[in-house]
């Protein structure tokens, strides 16, 4: 990658300075410049062709293994508790569903910074214990049918 970089960088640098005549002296104000001012010639055209080429290539190959190496780089590391769950892009950044240390984040990631937006953490559902009045009434609504008084009165002849 670096090969191909290195040689395009010295290609067009070397294109460049074959367009200069008479590098390192003043030009003649005398003589009239015998290059054609008007219209665009096909050596123009290959050089358009060229630039255009090596634009297209880095945009469509070069960028986004770029952008995949830095993306590593910000990711973190395995096993730990931070995982991002879900993304979505927007005209301004990103929304992402983010679990952290068993919190669920909504954030929106935009140039101007990371945003937290809303805790999407699912509530666990919290046990009401009744109160002692509650458990009074409800054992004296429960009767004994008669299964229950027959072992109860064997249980009391047993112990006498």
């Amino acid at each position: 990658m670096r090969f191909l970089a290195s040689t395009s960088a010295l290609l067009v640098t070397a294109l460049a300075f074959s367009q200069q005549t008479g590098i390192g002296t003043k030009p003649d104000l005398v003589v009239r410049s015998t290059q054609n001012s008007g219209g665009v010639g096909a050596w123009d055209l290959v050089q358009m062709v060229v630039a255009l080429a090596i634009v297209f290539g880095l945009l469509k190959w070069a960028l986004p293994k770029l952008v995949s190496r830095m993306n590593k780089k910000l990711s973190a590391k395995d096993g730990s508790s931070i995982t991002v769950e879900e993304s979505a892009s927007f005209g301004g950044g990103n929304l992402q569903i983010v679990t952290a240390r068993g919190r669920t984040l909504l954030l929106c990631v935009s140039q101007s910074g990371v945003t937290f937006l809303a805790d999407l953490t699912a509530d666990k559902p919290v046990k009401e214990e009744p109160a002692f009045f509650e458990m009074v009434d409800k054992a004296v609504e429960l009767v004994p049918d008669e299964k229950d008084r027959v072992a109860l009165e064997r249980l009391n002849r047993l112990t006498g």
